[in-house]
């Protein structure tokens, strides 16, 4: 039985590298796009330049079985309640995207309707030339967050869904809960994205020691509202976290100081801010991720 078209939803750099590893793989994989712009048009994978398949208008679209989302956390909302309508009872949700806050709102948003996946990948892309390049890949860790109660074929579903994130995701491995894993990527974000967009500096530069302090408030504070929703972390084991990272991608620049010098909005909202959100909620002080959240506002609004 041939496999429902598997929709990717934006022309992104992830978006975009998802489409090219699809396409090589022979996958039925189409890219949706919301408006009439078509950009990144070309993906440089295993040595070639792929040119990717030509984009579907989302006004042209009847119904949807199988949907990635790889779009920024801020836009998750809008993107569901505007393809909600297309829908099929029963269909895949497959979403990522850096930093927590989305979760609970794919539950209550389709989760009457579609199982719901979480896929964190540590694979680094970016657009120069409307081409999109590897920055360097990673992991990729997935798991199933919110099961519809209309999907008969669960198990084939599900293995359906894990056939298709191992194609269209780098090391793909799948894990029984996602949270944690979570958690350790924001320990890593919530250091290395707002500290190198503040401070206009590579990865690398993260590890300077002048950004040691304000490191070690940040994932403190972290620690302190991960534990409140029951996970505990260790914040040397966290600090060896952002070291390995920040060495390991030393040369590459973060996806938000690349917003924040291309005028773009970040994600600091459901990074520092998310972290700080939580934090007021428990009442525990949170000077640090208040003040990184602030000061890239700041840069935004420049």
């Amino acid at each position: 039985m041939q496999h429902p078209p598997i929709y990717i939803l934006g022309q992104g750099a992830i978006g975009s590298l998802l489409a090219a590893k699809g396409q090589e793989s022979k996958l039925n994989t189409i890219q949706i796009v919301r408006g009439d712009t078509d950009k990144n048009s070309r993906v440089e994978l295993n040595d070639t330049v792929q040119h990717l398949r030509s984009k579907t208008r989302l006004k042209n679209i009847k119904s949807i079985d199988f949907l990635v989302i790889p779009t920024k956390a801020y836009d998750v909302e809008n993107v569901l309640k505007e393809l909600k309508p297309l829908l099929t009872y029963g269909s895949q949700v497959i979403v990522s995207h850096n930093g927590l806050g989305t979760i609970e709102l794919c539950k209550t948003l389709i989760g009457d309707i579609a199982d719901i996946y979480f896929c964190t990948t540590s694979t680094g892309a970016y657009a120069k030339n409307n081409v999109i390049h590897l920055a360097g890949i990673g992991k990729s860790e997935w798991a199933l967050v919110s099961k519809s109660p209309l999907v008969e074929d669960k198990i084939g579903k599900e293995l359906n869904v894990k056939s298709v994130i191992s194609t269209l995701f780098f090391n793909a491995t799948q894990v029984s809960d996602i949270l944690p894993v979570l958690w350790n990527k924001l320990a890593v974000n919530a250091v290395i994205n707002p500290i190198s967009a503040i401070h206009n500096c590579l990865n690398g530069g993260v590890l300077d020691h002048q950004h040691q302090q304000l490191t070690t408030s940040i994932l403190e504070e972290l620690v302190l509202v991960a534990k409140r929703e029951g996970l505990e972390l260790k914040i040397n084991e966290l600090k060896k976290l952002v070291v390995d990272v920040a060495n390991q991608t030393k040369h590459n620049s973060s996806s938000m100081r690349e917003d924040v010098l291309n005028g773009r909005q970040t994600e600091i909202d459901f990074i520092n801010g998310y972290i700080a959100n939580q934090a007021s909620l428990y009442q525990i002080p949170a000077p640090a991720n208040t003040y990184i959240t602030s000061e890239i506002k700041a840069l935004q609004r420049l």
